[in-house]
């Protein structure tokens, strides 16, 4: 009841006797024998991840790895593969990753296999095999349009757009040295180049609007919201900052920063209403922008490039706000500037 009662509007209720209830959780399941209602480990874990200190929720579900019950163990080998992850262990991460995939697919719980197949998604995109990436996100798709799952299916389809659009095409090779009869096949390259990258921008638009129709009909503000902020993406790349700023105010008023599914959609969308701001010359905006998607960052632990990643921002995002201030200072996104090359593009 209090997980119901833990959006924004019941936020009073939530602090009075989230403690209260967390220590009850922890009683119910110590590690060496199974309580009740398994279900409540990972999602008192998944909306603690965005609170102050998440650490007792995380130790009540790490706590679990050699517990009795078979669900909790791939749950607790689901969570510590996030907790891996956050001290930059990306393979204990993934080997983690992995047996919690395993576990749950030996139950033949295609939820858990879903949730993991997706963060498994986001580890090959973070070490640059988006084909894999893409391939694990689509298998995840099956098993959610199977169950009929409308919020996890609708947040599968975001995350596969974004992995279309931050997808690096091949290089179009070519010289300006040649004659035009030499420069005919690399222009003809690049030409191709265009339309596949076309091609993938109307694929990924198709994934968010599909994503955003799920997410209405199952009363999903959260995914929602990541649907609309991969839509003002969208409007930014193709030169519209008006919509695109209407859809990520439109987005930011949607989201709840408190589920881990959200706060990758907490910073890109602060960090996409700062380069807005800084285009228009808004400098002190931009700045609090900044400053607001540096703190949603600041809950994610000490590895924060990892943690990023596997949220699957993209590498101009995570450079604007890594806590390495060379790397901030050193992107267009740090610092304002009288034009922003991002819009018009």
């Amino acid at each position: 009841m209090l997980l119901a009662a833990s959006a924004p509007g019941g936020r009073a209720v939530w602090r009075r006797h989230a403690a209260a209830a967390g220590e009850a959780l922890a009683a119910a399941w110590p590690g060496d024998r199974a309580g009740r209602y398994p279900a409540a480990l990972l999602l008192w874990m998944m909306r603690n991840a965005g609170e102050h200190d998440p650490g007792d929720s995380y130790a009540v579900v790490a706590a679990q790895r050699d517990c009795p019950d078979a669900w909790a163990r791939a749950v607790a080998r689901y969570v510590t593969g996030f907790g891996a992850l956050g001290t930059g262990a990306a393979a204990a991460a993934e080997r983690d990753l992995r047996e919690a995939a395993a576990g749950f697919r030996a139950l033949g719980d295609r939820w858990g296999t879903s949730l993991t197949l997706d963060v498994l998604a986001g580890l090959a995109a973070g070490r640059g095999d988006h084909a894999e990436a893409i391939d694990l996100t689509d298998q995840a798709l099956t098993l959610t349009d199977e169950l009929g799952a409308l919020e996890d299916h609708a947040d599968l389809l975001v995350n596969r757009a974004d992995l279309l659009l931050t997808r690096p095409a091949p290089p179009a090779g070519g010289s300006t040295d040649r004659t035009r009869a030499d420069n005919a096949p690399a222009d003809n390259a690049r030409a191709d180049h265009a339309l596949a990258d076309r091609a993938r921008a109307d694929h990924a638009r198709a994934d968010y609007v599909r994503a955003a129709d799920l997410a209405r009909r199952a009363g999903s503000s959260a995914v929602l919201a990541a649907a609309l902020r991969g839509l003002a993406d969208l409007a930014l790349r193709d030169g519209d900052p008006a919509e695109a700023e209407r859809l990520y105010t439109d987005a930011l008023d949607r989201n709840d920063p408190h589920w881990v599914r959200s706060l990758g959609t907490q910073v890109r969308v602060l960090a996409g209403l700062a380069r807005l701001a800084a285009a228009r010359g808004d400098h002190a905006a931009a700045r609090a922008r900044r400053r607001e998607a540096a703190a949603v960052v600041a809950t994610m632990g000490p590895s924060v490039p990892d943690a990023l990643r596997l949220f699957g921002l993209p590498a101009e995002v995570l450079a604007a706000v890594s806590p390495d201030r060379r790397a901030r200072s050193e992107h267009p996104l740090a610092e304002p500037r009288p034009a922003d090359p991002a819009i018009g593009r």
